[in-house]
This record gives structure tokens, C-alpha cells and sequence, in this order.
């Protein structure tokens, strides 16, 4: 006695090509989370915390006091705002492989992102001396007077601005998944 079985898997085998061809064109999924990555890492500056919503470390006084005497707000990261005009994202989707990513090419973002602690380190403050005799802090352009000091230790707490957070996770795997399904 003989038991066939026929299954038809046309269907199953256009649902996979059809599905395997999505992954293939994948550059509209990876430009839509690299560009909502930028505005995550922006919001993090704006709200002035990590991605997991930690706040950062208050400024020390040491920098709040350099920052006034220079005229300047006191908003964490944000001295001159080079940081944070410098996010940027990249998106790329080849037939092999697919990826979203933010980040910035301002070196002393690492010190910022994981923290440093600096031994001996040189400090520099710039003056603008008036004809009156009057001092005032100012940028290094605008001085005509440096006084240069040595810090024993100096410790920059960490500041995360780019990362994940779980709730980005979530979102961008829903988006991948809708959008394989669609």
C-alpha cells in the first residue's frame, strides 16, 4: 500500500521571493531609523539625558563659572553647539547587509559620550584687559591676556547622547517587521 501526499508550496515559494526581494531593497527602512536616530540623539541634548532618559551630571563649578564670565548659557554639552550641529546619520542597504547609524566627527565627543579623568592637565583662561584695567573672561580670539594653570585631576563625568533606548528598539523592529510585511 502506497501514501502520496501532494502539497503545492507555489504560494509559500512567491511569499519567500517576494519577501527575500524586500530584504534586497531594504534603503527606505534603514534612511527612516537613521534619520529618527538623529532626532533621538538631538532630543537627548534638548532634554539634556541619556537614551534611557538617565539625567546627566550636573556642570561643575568650575565650569559654570568659566561658561559666565564668558557670557555663555549653561546648558550641558551645548557651550558652543558644534556638538550637537555636528549629528549626523548614515544609511545603507546592499543585497547582503543593511545599516542605520548617528554619530558625529567631533573628537572630544568620546570624552563627552563614556566620561575621562585627565591627571596634570593644562588649563587655559583667556582675558580681555580694557584700558580702564577692567578683566573679563572671553574665548581665545577675543583675548589679549592668558593665565595657564595645572589641574592636579580633572574628571568629565560621562554624558551619553547617542545610544538606544529600549522603547527605540521596539520601534525600529516594528518598523522592520511592517515594512517586510507590506
Amino acid at each position: 500500500m502506497e501514501i502520496t501526499m501532494k502539497i503545492d508550496i507555489s504560494k509559500f515559494e512567491d511569499s519567500i521571493k517576494k519577501k527575500l526581494q524586500k530584504i534586497e531593497m531594504m534603503q527606505p527602512i534603514v534612511d527612516k531609523i537613521s534619520a529618527d536616530m538623529v532626532k533621538e540623539t538631538q532630543l537627548n541634548f534638548m532634554k539634556e539625558q541619556s537614551p534611557d532618559e538617565k539625567k546627566w551630571e550636573d556642570l561643575s563649578f568650575y565650569t559654570l563659572r568659566m561658561r559666565r564670565g564668558e557670557g555663555k548659557g549653561i546648558k550641558k554639552l551645548q557651550d558652543t553647539g558644534q556638538l550637537l550641529q555636528s549629528i549626523t546619520g548614515k544609511a545603507k542597504a546592499t543585497k547582503n547587509s543593511a545599516y542605520a547609524l548617528v554619530g558625529t566627527n567631533k573628537e572630544y565627543a568620546r570624552t563627552q559620550q563614556f566620561g575621562a579623568t585627565f591627571e596634570n592637565k593644562e588649563i587655559s583662561k583667556y582675558y580681555k584687559i580694557y584700558k580702564n584695567g577692567a578683566m573679563k573672561l572671553t574665548n581665545k580670539k577675543k583675548a589679549n591676556y592668558v593665565e595657564t594653570s595645572i589641574m592636579k585631576k580633572m574628571v568629565i563625568p560621562a554624558r551619553q547622547f547617542i545610544g538606544f533606548s529600549d522603547k527605540m528598539k521596539k520601534r525600529y523592529l516594528k518598523w522592520i517587521e511592517e515594512y517586510l510585511n507590506s
